[in-house]
């Protein structure tokens, strides 16, 4: 006796693992599955998933931090460069900082070839501040990237000489952090104030003898250009409550 039965065994489920990845879909984190392939520094996935059209490059995680802000915090140059081949990709976005992924490139990963890389587009702006005034040349000189220091300053309209939120410029942080090269290359540049300003009192010379570096080659330096100042504790209201963060490593 026949049967019209189909006795044959169900087609067995697509396993969740194996589902179509919805590339703007966010986890409860706020990560795309984008970051987490950056974060990972997985280059073949990283490459699939920037060939779908429907992925957006651009959102940003619970930090305001984009795909391409990671990577160049993290000195991946390989994902970079996928990430900017998208056609759709902003390379100028900032996080909730306020920091750019040419500033995360400058001081912190100290990549040389993704600075180059970010430098080499038109909407990129290397002037671009975060939420402390500080910008990628200050960023680079705080960490001691003098090389990428050096990158920046070759560029056209690069401001050097930006006053930061504690009070600084790039060669004022220069003398604190004692970096040598950094000096030299800004003493260098005729658009770079060495006096004191009249608001603070506080010049270059200052913050190199702050802390006891009377005759060192950066004090030496900067007598021999011609910068005024004394030594001594820094005063005004102004300066004294971000000396005290400075001090205290909060910054």
């Amino acid at each position: 006796m026949s049967s019209n039965t189909d006795t044959r065994p169900p087609e067995p489920s697509t396993p969740a693992s194996r589902q179509p990845l919805d590339p703007n879909i966010p986890n409860t984190f706020s990560h795309l599955p984008l970051h987490w392939i950056v974060l990972n520094n997985n280059i073949e996935v990283a490459e699939q998933l920037l060939r779908q059209k429907d992925l957006d490059p651009n959102r940003r995680d619970e930090q305001g931090k984009t795909p391409l802000a990671i990577a160049a915090q993290k000195g991946f140059l390989e994902i970079t460069e996928h990430l900017l081949s998208r056609e759709d990709l902003k390379p100028n976005l900032r996080d909730l900082d306020g920091r750019t992924p040419l500033i995360w490139a400058a001081g912190w990963s100290g990549s040389e070839e993704i600075v180059r890389l970010l430098l080499a587009r038109e909407d990129v702006d290397y002037n671009t501040c975060d939420r402390d005034g500080q910008a990628a040349i200050t960023w680079a000189t705080r960490h001691r990237h003098y090389n990428i220091v050096e990158i920046l300053l070759g560029m056209e309209g690069i401001k050097p000489d930006m006053e930061d939120w504690y009070g600084l410029t790039p060669l004022e942080w220069a003398c604190r952090v004692r970096s040598e090269e950094v000096v030299r290359m800004l003493l260098e540049r005729n658009d770079v104030n060495l006096h004191l300003r009249r608001d603070t009192g506080v010049g270059p010379l200052t913050w190199a003898t702050e802390y006891g570096y009377d005759d060192d080659e950066i004090t030496r330096m900067l007598r021999r250009a011609g910068a005024a100042g004394g030594v001594g504790r820094l005063m005004g209201v102004r300066h004294q409550r971000k000396i005290w963060d400075l001090d205290f490593g909060w910054v």
